[in-house]
């Protein structure tokens, strides 16, 4: 049996923690370890770019040590969209269109993954995180639009307006979630749309 361990990486403590996992590696036998950003018992908000940036340069040094000692090197990027809505300085806040559940109230850490600016933010966190050459880069499972600190999913404005434009007329993000949530002939139709939107943002999401 192979063992993996995920460890949450502090920027001022990392070369202790380095010496740390190298010696717990070798005497559990663990062959595997995936290196995060943050700890989500501390926070569930993806991080501006500069930190990513910072987390890789010091991936590279862990890197080139864990490789010394046979140790598989892999990055867990732990958040991507947000795992659940917080309160957070305007410093750490990120410029992109932030996930509206049924009460049509914006999130405040939580973003949209229609939003294009957000799309090109993780896609550039991930890429600096692949130069640094990591045998897996597995990206954490909070980029869903459906079901994601709401019941239903997200009507923001910019699914709204992709709905519309799919359907071919205007609806603001108060009728899109009343269509969705009814059950008539029109309210699938819409729904449908919605979920075709959703889909089409999480492959290209997967694609980046």
């Amino acid at each position: 049996m192979n063992y993996i361990l995920r460890a949450v990486i502090h920027e001022d403590q990392w070369e202790r923690q380095l010496d740390d996992i190298v010696w717990v590696c070798h005497e559990a036998g663990i062959e595997e370890v995936y290196l995060k950003e943050q700890c989500h018992q501390i926070l569930m908000s993806p991080f501006p770019m500069e930190k990513h940036r910072r987390m890789a340069e010091i991936y590279g040094k862990m890197a080139e040590r864990l490789r010394e000692e046979r140790i598989t090197y892999s990055i867990n990027l732990a958040t991507s969209v947000g795992h659940v809505d917080c309160r957070l300085k305007d410093k750490d806040l990120l410029p992109y269109g932030k996930f509206t559940g049924e009460s049509l109230q914006p999130a405040d850490s939580v973003y949209c993954i229609l939003d294009e600016g957000w799309q090109n933010y993780i896609a550039s966190v991930c890429a600096v995180y692949a130069s640094t050459h990591p045998a897996v880069l597995m990206v954490d499972d909070d980029f869903r639009s459906l079901n994601h600190s709401a019941a239903f999913g997200c009507f923001c404005p910019i699914h709204a307006k992709a709905v519309s434009e799919k359907l071919g007329r205007e609806l603001d993000s108060g009728q899109l979630l009343a269509a969705v949530t009814r059950n008539s002939e029109e309210g699938r139709s819409v729904r449908r749309a919605w979920l075709e939107v959703n889909l089409r943002a999480r492959r290209r999401r997967q694609q980046e």
